[in-house]
């Protein structure tokens, strides 16, 4: 049995113009606490709608449907889920409403950062202007003296990655693989490298698209005269991407890749049915990619032009799934929101524990399910008690598993009585091609 530990706390997500900020529950929120006038009149508003939504007149129930559609993504926190006493002409509106404004929510947030720094800038006030532009989480490590140099940043209006090279020419940063957190970039000094005898450097081979930056950071020849298949030309590339964005994987076709050397003449790769997959660890900022390229002749000194697709497999706008009375709930109680749709499969006891078994399934058109299904296991759950105290799973374990669900069981040493379980999943798991090109890549 695989007893891993779970997230210590649960995440929500809310969409800042075109950020996601990933943000604590709110556990106890005082009764004083105001809520702005604008969100309750919305929550009334919305109140109203989901009425008329069921309203024995349909033309009144596809007005209702175009107006919440009209207010936006911010109705997404007040539209209620699919349960499985819900109508069949319900369940479809609101399906049909929840997926279109996902679609719109991760439309926004795969927009590309553009920021406009201005003015003599040290670091820390030109890290500050490029996260309230861009909606980046960005710091500089702990311990980090970031002295009092400043640079004249009237650059214009750039992307996102553009700037923050620059930024960390100007003043010798570098992120920090390994020391930061998901949703975040931390930047540290850059170490200086010796020279090296015979050797010239080669300028940084790195292009930009869309939210991604890309970079070449190997190439190798190599033949090998006993096993002839293993010759060719071993490239490598690492993949960043903005820090809003909660991507899961990239998948990069050697269908989509096209190779042009400096005559002009096109390179066939080789085993175009090849699929190179790469999974995002969420504390690590970037992924690398080993690509296995035909061998270069040597009378080639130069790949005049490297092309491809990434496809980029991201996840949407979190969203809650509350269980109430959890102890008492019935088996195959369905909650749905999107795409995505959760159902209790039940509860028993295994030694000391107690066990909770839960299914996660996608719409069959979404596939979510079929590959990178890790992203599942990260999902946040908790008890939440009647006296407002959350109890985390000391683990769980998979009961199931196929192409369209998958069922984990979560184990906790008590469920206390009236105790609502909480569950977070992104409710759509979306697939966004981003094209590339690297231009003058030089062999060794």
């Amino acid at each position: 049995m695989n007893r891993q530990p779970l997230f210590g706390a649960i995440a929500s997500v809310l969409l800042m113009t075109s950020a996601v900020v990933a943000q604590p529950p709110q556990q106890d929120v005082p009764p004083q606490t105001a809520v702005p006038q604008g969100v309750m009149a919305l929550g009334n508003r919305l109140a109203e709608l989901e009425l008329q939504l069921e309203s024995p007149s349909i033309p009144e129930r596809d007005a209702a449907e175009k107006e919440i559609l009209s207010l936006g993504v911010a109705t997404l926190d007040f539209l209620p889920p699919v349960t499985n006493s819900t109508s069949p002409d319900l369940r479809e509106r609101l399906t049909r409403i929840r997926k279109t404004l996902e679609v719109q929510v991760v439309t926004a947030i795969t927009q590309p950062s553009l920021v406009d720094l201005r003015g003599e800038l040290d670091i820390p006030a030109a890290l500050e202007q490029m996260a309230k532009q861009s909606g980046n989480l960005l710091e500089l490590r702990e311990g980090f003296d970031p002295g009092s140099k400043k640079v004249s940043t009237n650059w214009g209006a750039l992307p996102f990655w553009e700037n923050l090279d620059r930024l960390q020419s100007e003043f010798a940063l570098d992120i920090d693989r390994y020391g930061g957190a998901p949703g975040k970039l931390t930047l540290t000094n850059r170490l200086a490298t010796p020279p090296v005898a015979g050797i010239k450097p080669v300028p940084a081979i790195v292009t930009y698209s869309n939210t991604l930056r890309l970079e070449v950071t190997r190439l190798e020849v190599a033949r090998s005269f006993l096993s002839p298949e293993l010759s060719g030309t071993m490239l490598d590339m690492s993949i960043r991407w903005e820090p809003r964005l909660n991507p899961i994987a990239f998948d990069l076709k050697y269908s989509s890749l096209k190779i042009v050397d400096e005559f002009d003449v096109e390179v066939a790769v080789e085993n175009p049915e090849r699929v190179f997959s790469a999974m995002v660890q969420p504390e690590i900022p970037e992924v690398e990619c080993r690509l296995r390229l035909p061998i270069m002749e040597r009378q080639i000194e130069t790949i005049k032009s490297f092309s491809g697709v990434v496809e980029t497999v991201l996840a949407g706008r979190m969203e809650t799934f509350e269980f109430t009375d959890i102890a008492n709930l019935p088996e195959n109680t369905s909650l749905q929101k999107a795409d995505a749709t959760v159902t209790f499969a039940g509860r028993s006891q295994v030694d000391d524990l107690q066990t909770l078994r839960f299914a996660l399934s996608f719409s069959e058109e979404n596939n979510a399910m079929e590959s990178h299904r890790s992203w599942a296991f990260r999902n946040p759950v908790m008890l939440k008690t009647p006296q407002g105290k959350f109890i985390e799973p000391i683990g769980f374990e998979t009961y199931q598993q196929t192409n369209e669900s998958l069922g984990i069981q979560y184990l906790f040493i008590e469920i206390p009585e009236g105790s609502t379980l909480v569950y977070q999943t992104p409710a759509a798991i979306v697939k966004v091609n981003i094209p590339f090109t690297f231009l003058g890549i030089p062999l060794p």
